[in-house]
C-alpha cells in the first residue's frame, strides 16, 4: 500500500506542474488569437479557468496518469523523462485531435465542406489542444523525472 500511495502522490504532484503549464499555454495562444478585450474580466475568467483545468486534470491524473503510473512497470522505457514526455505529449495531442473531431457538427460540414469545416473547428479548439499537450507533456516529464535517482543517491 505504501507504494500505491507514493505514486498517487507523486502523479499528482505531476498533474499540478501539469495543471500551470496547460494555463500557461492556453493563456498565450487564447490571448494571441483573441480580438476580444477581455481585460474587464479578469480575476473572475482566471478563476473560473482554473477550477475548470483543476477538474479536467484531476480527472486526467486519475484517468491516465495513475493508471498508467499504476500499470507500467518500474523498468520499463517510458519511464525515462524524454520517452515519458514524448508519449505524454502523443496521448494529449490525440485526445485534442478526438475532441476536434467530435466538435465537428453536421451543419457546419453541410455550410462549409469538410475540409474548411474542420479548419474552422480546429482554430476554434486549438487553445484547449495545446494547453492539453502542454499538461500531458510536462505531467509525463515531471513524473518520470520524481523517479530518476540523482547522482547523489547511485554509488
Amino acid at each position: 500500500m505504501k507504494t500505491f500511495f507514493r505514486k498517487l502522490k507523486l502523479s499528482f504532484l505531476a498533474m499540478l506542474w501539469g495543471l500551470n503549464a496547460c494555463n500557461i499555454a492556453w493563456w498565450t495562444c487564447h490571448l494571441h488569437h483573441s480580438t476580444q478585450d477581455l481585460s474587464f474580466l479578469g480575476p473572475v475568467l482566471l478563476l473560473w479557468l482554473n477550477l475548470y483545468t483543476s477538474a479536467v486534470i484531476a480527472g486526467a491524473c486519475f484517468l491516465v496518469l495513475m493508471t498508467l503510473d499504476l500499470l507500467i512497470p518500474e523498468t520499463s522505457p517510458l519511464r525515462k523523462p524524454g520517452t515519458a514526455a514524448a508519449f505524454g505529449f502523443l496521448v494529449s495531442l490525440a485526445l485534442g485531435v478526438a475532441f476536434t473531431l467530435a466538435r465537428l457538427s453536421g451543419h457546419s460540414i453541410q455550410a462549409y465542406g469538410l475540409v474548411e469545416a474542420a479548419w474552422k473547428t480546429l482554430g476554434r479548439t486549438l487553445p484547449y489542444t495545446l494547453g492539453a499537450c502542454a499538461a500531458g507533456t510536462v505531467a509525463a516529464w515531471s513524473r518520470a523525472l520524481m523517479d530518476t535517482p540523482s547522482p547523489r543517491q547511485t554509488p
